[in-house]
Parts: C-alpha cells; sequence; structure tokens
C-alpha cells in the first residue's frame, strides 16, 4: 500500500519590546479561505467503475488546504473538499491502486479558483497496457487456420523422443531439438489462447534438469523435495517448486499432458495455467529418464510494464474452433490475468448441442498469476470423424472489485482437425 501525505509545520515566532509602551496594533485581515470541490470518477475500458482507488490532490507550487487523499466509492467516483483562498494552478491528482491491477496515474487539474467547483469528468484506465489478441496467435474463428495451426504446430511435433540416461548423480543433456519441440508445443496452445510466444532459455534448462535428476531419484513427483533426497542440489530443490512437474510422457506429448492436466489432485488445472501464464517469456525444460521438470516461473508478473498483448479473458478450450484431439478429457477453464476479479461466489452453465448439461465447478487457486474457475464435465463432449459438437458456456456472477458483477458467454466448436 502507498500513503501520500502532505505534512505542515507551522512556527511560532514571539516578539519582545524591550522598552516603552506597546503600540495599538491593528489586527491582520486575513483573506476567507472559500470551499472548492473538486470531483472526477474513474472506469476502465469497459466503463465498469474502479472502486478503492487511491486518489489524492496535490500542487507542487502552492500549499493546498483542506481534504487532498481520498479512496474511489463504489461507483468510481472521488471528492476533494478544499479550502482555498487564492487560485492554484498546476495542482495534480495522482491515482494508485492498492489491489495492485492498476498503474499509477497523474493528471493535470485546471486552474482551481476559490469558490468554483471543478468536475474533471471520466477519467478511464487500462486494465492492461495492451488488451487484445497476441499478432501470432490463431485466427479461431477459421475452421481452416485451426486445422493447418494444429497439424503444423503440434501434430507433427509428437513423436518418439529419446531421453538422457542417468548414471548415479550424473544426467545426460537433454537434446536441444527436443527442447525446441517443447516449446514449440507451448507457443502452439499459447497461440490458441491468444497469448505471445515465449523463448527457450538454456540457463532454465540446465536447472531444470537438475530437478528432474531429483523427482527420478526420489521415484514420485514433488515440489518440495527433502533435502536428504540422493543427488539432491539447492538449485535442484528450488527449481522444483518453479517448475511443473510429471513423468512418463516426454517431448511435444509432455507439453500436451500439462494442458490437459487430468487427475483428481490436479483439478485447479495448475499446469496449465503456469503455461498460459500471460506474463512468461522464458521456458527451460530437463530430463532425467522421462522425468521431466519444466521451467514456468521464471518472471515475476508486471502487468503495469508488460507491453504483451492481453486477452481479457482466458477461456481453455478457446473460444471458437479447436481441434477435439485436443479436448483435455472434460476439464475445462475460464481465467483472467486481473487482480482485482474475484470468481468465489461465480457460476457455469454448459449446453453441448443446445442441450444442459452437468459439471463440477472448482476455483483454480491462483496458478499461472489467473483468478478463474475450473470444470469438470460428467460426461465429456465426444466428436465423430467428420461431425462436430458445438458447446455453448456462460459464467455469471464475476465480481470486479466487489462493485460489478459480470456474465461472460462463448462457444467452442470441437472438430476434428
Amino acid at each position: 500500500m502507498r500513503a501520500r501525505r502532505q505534512g505542515w509545520v507551522c512556527v511560532l515566532l514571539s516578539l519582545t519590546l524591550l522598552t516603552g509602551p506597546s503600540p495599538a496594533l491593528a489586527d491582520d485581515e486575513d483573506t476567507a479561505a472559500t470551499a472548492t470541490p473538486v470531483v472526477g470518477r474513474v472506469v476502465d475500458e469497459n466503463g465498469w467503475p474502479l472502486a478503492e482507488l487511491a486518489a489524492s490532490l496535490e500542487s507542487p507550487d502552492a500549499p493546498i488546504w483542506g481534504d487532498t487523499w481520498t479512496h474511489t466509492d463504489a461507483a468510481g467516483g472521488f471528492r476533494f473538499d478544499l479550502e482555498l483562498d487564492t487560485a492554484v494552478s498546476g495542482a495534480q491528482v495522482l491515482l494508485w491502486d492498492d489491489l495492485g491491477q492498476f498503474a499509477d496515474r497523474s493528471l493535470t487539474a485546471p486552474e482551481l479558483t476559490p469558490g468554483v467547483a471543478v468536475d474533471l469528468g471520466t477519467i478511464v484506465l487500462r486494465s492492461f497496457p495492451n488488451i487484445g489478441r497476441s499478432a501470432t496467435a490463431v485466427d479461431t474463428t477459421s475452421r481452416a487456420a485451426v486445422r493447418a495451426a494444429y497439424a503444423r504446430g503440434y501434430a507433427k511435433l509428437v513423436r518418439k523422443e529419446k531421453t538422457p540416461k542417468v548414471h548415479g548423480c550424473t544426467v545426460g543433456v537433454t537434446s536441444i531439438a527436443l527442447q525446441r519441440r517443447e516449446v514449440a508445443a507451448i507457443n502452439y496452445f499459447r497461440s490458441m489462447a491468444g497469448l505471445n510466444p515465449v523463448r527457450l532459455d538454456s540457463g532454465l534448462s540446465a536447472k531444470a534438469t537438475k530437478a528432474a535428476l531429483i523427482q527420478a531419484k526420489q521415484r514420485h513427483l514433488n515440489h518440495y523435495p527433502s533435502s536428504s533426497t540422493k543427488c539432491y542440489t539447492a538449485i535442484g530443490g528450488e527449481t522444483s517448486a518453479r517448475s511443473n512437474l510429471s513423468y512418463g510422457w516426454v517431448g511435444a506429448r509432455n507439453i500436451g499432458g500439462y494442458i490437459a492436466d487430468p487427475g483428481s489432485h490436479n483439478y485447479p488445472a495448475g499446469h496449465r495455467l503456469w503455461l498460459l501464464n500471460p506474463t512468461m517469456q522464458r521456458y527451460g525444460t530437463g530430463y532425467a529418464g522421462t522425468y521431466n521438470a519444466g521451467y514456468v516461473v521464471a518472471d515475476e508478473p508486471d502487468a503495469f510494464l508488460a507491453t504483451s498483448p492481453i486477452p481479457a479473458w482466458l477461456p481453455w478450450p478457446s473460444a471458437g474452433y479447436f481441434p477435439s484431439q485436443l479436448e483435455p478429457g472434460g476439464r475445462w477453464s475460464f481465467t483472467t490475468a486481473r487482480s482485482d476479479v474475484d470468481f468465489t461466489r461465480a457460476t457455469v452453465a454448459v449446453r453441448v448441442n443446445g442441450k444442459v448439461v452437468k459439471i463440477r465447478p472448482h476455483l483454480t487457486g491462483g496458478y499461472g498469476y489467473q483468478a478463474g474457475l475450473t470444470w469438470d464435465f460428467a460426461k465429456r463432449p465426444k466428436v465423430t470423424a467428420k461431425g462436430s459438437v458445438t458447446v455453448a458456456v456462460t459464467v455469471s456472477g464475476i465480481s470486479v472489485r466487489g462493485v460489478t458483477t459480470v456474465n461472460q458467454a462463448y462457444q467452442v466448436i470441437l472438430f476434428r482437425a
């Protein structure tokens, strides 16, 4: 939390008369301070009011008396009740977000004249600097584009891969070709979601290999391995906590497994959300046998400085046409990277070809720096070789900053790519 305060120190000077009687002094006539309200309203790019923004009014050249610090109300409004005895130019209105979503913003107020109310109007703040889909995103409104992207970006990458062997506490290097195929598969999934691609980082891959070795030696997956584990290293232990971990799948197929995220203990779909983290820029991968560590938490989120496009909502499977071969076993998700959105009371309704179906919803738990919901189908939608299935999803009761409730609806058309 940031706080801005203005402090004023009053110094009282006393005058001692050394000789003679006190003269008759005329009283100073102070200029009466006049009430001067300054108001405004703050909304986001959707027109949703931004409650609980901190706001202050400051002047670098002249003191401003009165209430100069406040928070926006449920309608996004703010009000400063000033006491002015002279006109003030160049006053700055400062806005910042204790919830961490919106960047600090300053604007210059018009000249403040004693007794003249000022309405700054509606101020629009963007939830992300660049909202929208990446230039490399697949056009999911086109069946042909989705089919071509699937063939090029995923299907041709899946193959039987050779994994490095483990000898004592030494493990071979994961081949660069395998690493590149994994990153290409990640970027395919990210392009379907509308996200920017990530790049392979050899330093992260070296660390991931040390984490994979620990997993292989303990013969089970654990993000927080014991330091007593054979072949344990501090780097490997730390990387285990910052990585997706798997056993059995290798290469692009392993990335597909992370995205599907099967298993009762993976209901928040955390592996998927880390790979679809909008702020992710780098990835590293390493194997010890078929034990894998994929380094996913290398870049801390910074929504204010990010320049890459970020979609407002991140459904998976993504909206539009979607390859039925990659339908994630009935485990779907709907998330956002906004930190001021709450899904605690949100609900999900799903129709398959117009028929209401049963699902079991869950909260995501904040993986991948995202808030949202996942849900499991009681009976997953299936597609015949030449047919398609339309899945209509409505997410209701999403709370924005505790004052605005919004609903989002979209369709996914599953087809054999």
